[in-house]
C-alpha cells in the first residue's frame, strides 16, 4: 500500500487513542474475563523468565496454558506487554497494526479513499479504541482474521500465500475457538481456484492448532477446553428464560445448572455432564432452543455495552455518572451507523463474499452457546471497507426498510443488556 500521508494521519490518531487510554487504564485492575487473561499473562511471564534463565517453571507453564479455559494467545500477548511494562502494552500494538491492516484491505478491495475511511473509523471507533487496550481477546482475533483475508486474496495464485493464510487461520483459532471453523472454510475457499494453496491453508493451520487440541484433550479430556461444555449448557437449559438467551446475568439458572452438576455420576467431568445437561433441554424442547438461538443473535449485534459499563462499575479511580451519560449516545450512535452501513453494504456482498463467511463462521459458536455484545467487534472489524461503501451507497426503498429493520431487532434487546450490564 502506498503510504501517504493520510494513511500515516490515520496511524497517528489510532495510536494516540490507544496510547491515550492505555494511560488512563495504566493502573486499572483486570475485570472479569481480563482477570483470566492476566492470569494466563502472568504465567506466561513466569514460563518466559525461567527459559530465559536456562530453566522451566513447570507452575507457570500451567498458568500460561490456563488449564485449557482458553486459547493460549491473548495470555501470551498480556504476558508481553508485562514484560515490556505494562499488561496492556501489547494490546495498544495490536489495535494500531489492525488499524493499518483494515486500511490496506479496504484500499485492495474497494480504493484508497474506502481503505481511509475504515481506517479512521477504527482509529477512533469508541470501542474499536477500547478494544485496542482491554486485556480481552476480541482485538487480537480481528487483527488475525484482517491479515487472513490479505493473505488469501493472494493465496489463489500462490501455494506460499496459502500456507500464510493457514498460518493466520491457526493463530485466530488458538486467540478464539470461534476461530477453529476458519481451519477448514479457508482451504476449501481457496480450493476453488487452486488445490495447492488449500492444501497449504489446512496443512499448516491444523499443524498450528493440534498441539493446542492435543493438550487439552490429554489433561482435560476436552479437545476445546472444559468450558465449552459448561457453555453449551448456559446457553441450553430448562431453567433460563428464553428471552435473554443463555444463563448470563440469571443467577437463579445458573444456581440450578451448578446443582444438576454437582449431582452428575461419579467420574463423569463437568463438562461432560454439561454438555448432557444441554442435549436433553435440546431434544425436550426444540422450539425454545431456537427461540434462545434467536435472542443470543440479538444479543451478538446489539449495541456495545462493554466501555459503557466500564464507565460504571464502582472502581477506583471512581468515574463521574455525567461521563457514562455522555459517552452513552456516542458509542450507541457508532453502533447504529455500523450495523446500518453493514445492512446498506450488503449490496457488494459478492466482493466481500469472504469477510461475510468469517462472521458466519465465527458466530456459530455463540449462537449455540452464549453471547456477547463483543463478540461482533472483530466482525464490524472485518467488514470496515464494506460498511464504508454503504454509508457512500444511494439506498433505495427496500435498502432503507431492510436497514431499519436490522438496527430495530438489534436494539430490541437493550433491556436484556441494560440489565446484565449497566445496573438494571
Amino acid at each position: 500500500m502506498r503510504w501517504s500521508s493520510g494513511l500515516s494521519a490515520v496511524l497517528l490518531l489510532s495510536l494516540a487513542a490507544r496510547g491515550g487510554l492505555a494511560w488512563a487504564l495504566w493502573d486499572a485492575p483486570p475485570l472479569f474475563d481480563e482477570q483470566g487473561y492476566a492470569a494466563m499473562g502472568a504465567g506466561w511471564v513466569r514460563a518466559l523468565s525461567g527459559l530465559a534463565g536456562g530453566g522451566m517453571d513447570r507452575e507457570g507453564l500451567l498458568a500460561a496454558w490456563g488449564y485449557g479455559r482458553w486459547p493460549p494467545l491473548q495470555g501470551l500477548l498480556v504476558g508481553l506487554g508485562t514484560l515490556l511494562g505494562a499488561p496492556r502494552l501489547g494490546a495498544v500494538a495490536v489495535g494500531v497494526a489492525t488499524t493499518w491492516a483494515v486500511s490496506r484491505y479496504g484500499r485492495e478491495v474497494a480504493s484508497e479513499r474506502v481503505g481511509l475511511v475504515a481506517g479512521l473509523v477504527h482509529a477512533l471507533g469508541p470501542s474499536f479504541a477500547f478494544f485496542g487496550v482491554s486485556l480481552w481477546s476480541e482485538g487480537l482475533f480481528a487483527l488475525w482474521g484482517v491479515l487472513l483475508l490479505l493473505a488469501a486474496r493472494r493465496a489463489e495464485g500462490s501455494v506460499r500465500w496459502g500456507a500464510a493464510t493457514g498460518l493466520f487461520a491457526g493463530l485466530a483459532a488458538l486467540t478464539r475457538t470461534a476461530g477453529a471453523p476458519f481451519l477448514l472454510l479457508l482451504p476449501l475457499w481457496l480450493g476453488r481456484t487452486r488445490r495447492g494453496s488449500g492444501v497449504a491453508a489446512l496443512a499448516v493451520g491444523l499443524a498450528l492448532w493440534a498441539p493446542w487440541v492435543g493438550l487439552n484433550a490429554w489433561r482435560t479430556g476436552a479437545p476445546l477446553g472444559p468450558t465449552g461444555g459448561i457453555n453449551l449448557a448456559m446457553g441450553n437449559n430448562p431453567w433460563v428464560e428464553t428471552r435473554l438467551g443463555s444463563s448470563v446475568g440469571d443467577r437463579a439458572s445458573l444456581d440450578r445448572i451448578e446443582e444438576a452438576l454437582r449431582e452428575r455420576p461419579l467420574g463423569q467431568g463437568a463438562g461432560e455432564a454439561a454438555t448432557r445437561l444441554a442435549a436433553e433441554s435440546v431434544a425436550e424442547r426444540p422450539g425454545a432452543a431456537v427461540l434462545r438461538a434467536l435472542a443470543r443473535a440479538r444479543v451478538m449485534w446489539g449495541p456495545d455495552t462493554f466501555l459503557l459499563r466500564h464507565l460504571r462499575i464502582p472502581v477506583e479511580p471512581l468515574l463521574p455518572e455525567w461521563l457514562f451519560w455522555a459517552a452513552l449516545p456516542v458509542v450507541w450512535g457508532t453502533w447504529a451507523a455500523l450495523l446500518g452501513g453493514a445492512v446498506l453494504g450488503l449490496r457488494h456482498a459478492r466482493a466481500h463474499a469472504l469477510p461475510l463467511l468469517l462472521v458466519a463462521s465465527s458466530a456459530l459458536g455463540p449462537l449455540l452457546t452464549v453471547a456477547h455484545t463483543r463478540f461482533h467487534l472483530p466482525w464490524f472489524t472485518w467488514l470496515l471497507p464494506m460498511i464504508a461503501l454503504g454509508w457512500g451507497s444511494r439506498p433505495g426503498p427496500r435498502d432503507v426498510i431492510l436497514a431499519v429493520g436490522v438496527l430495530l431487532a438489534g436494539w430490541s434487546g437493550v433491556g436484556v443488556l441494560w440489565g446484565w450490564h449497566l445496573g438494571g
